[in-house]
């Protein structure tokens, strides 16, 4: 007679599970092996030559996702880079005009927000290289202009600057990092220029908006 096949016993089956667990680990080791030689073999067909390409590409692209330029406004000026140079607390500081956008500035920065009162240019610049846009009103037009550009910057919570300036001719000059636009009136145009220059200097520092 025949004898019948005897029932797995448990630790039999646990030998078998393990069994089945060694050889999916190795069959995983070599799978990984044999990816890694051919990464290797691609390399060695591309040569040095080849790498090099490669790498010199992949510089350019982080360069460019680095520094590419952001959008433009039609009738925006764009001012020459005169550098970001600090300067020691108290040291004069002089511009060739009453709006710079850049140039040697002051170490401290003006918080943003609205400022009645004098906003030394020096401490503009550095708010400017923060990514601060910065809106110079006529003192003389402060009663017909404050209310709306108090109006217009509750818009944002951070990077812009509200201040007079006596040393402008129009009613409005928005500055940004090297940007510069005259306006007549509070309108649509400030807002753009806000928009798209808001938060583009060369640092990136964080600027809220406070009551001042």
């Amino acid at each position: 007679m025949a004898k019948k096949p005897r029932p797995s016993r448990p630790a039999d089956a646990a030998k078998i599970a393990a069994k089945k667990a060694r050889r999916a680990e190795r069959q995983q080791r070599e799978a990984e092996e044999r990816a890694r030689e051919a990464r290797k073999a691609k390399l060695r067909r591309l040569g040095y030559p080849g790498i090099g390409l490669i790498v010199f590409a992949l510089v350019v692209l982080f360069v460019y996702n680095a520094v590419k330029p952001g959008p433009e406004i039609e009738g925006v000026e764009r001012m020459p880079d005169r550098g970001s140079r600090h300067v020691a607390p108290g040291e004069p500081v002089n511009y060739d005009t009453a709006t710079p956008t850049s140039g040697t500035h002051a170490s401290t920065s003006a918080r943003c927000g609205v400022i009645t009162a004098g906003l030394p240019l020096e401490f503009a610049v550095h708010d400017l290289e923060h990514g601060v846009v910065v809106v110079w009103y006529r003192p003389d037009l402060e009663e017909a202009l404050l209310p709306d550009l108090r109006a217009l910057i509750d818009q944002w919570d951070s990077h812009v600057l509200v201040a007079p300036n006596p040393g402008i001719t129009e009613p409005i000059v928005a500055t940004a990092w090297n940007r510069l636009q005259r306006f007549d009136t509070v309108g649509e145009g400030l807002t753009e220029f806000i928009n798209v220059y808001r938060n583009r200097g060369p640092e990136s520092v964080p600027c809220d908006i406070e009551d001042l």
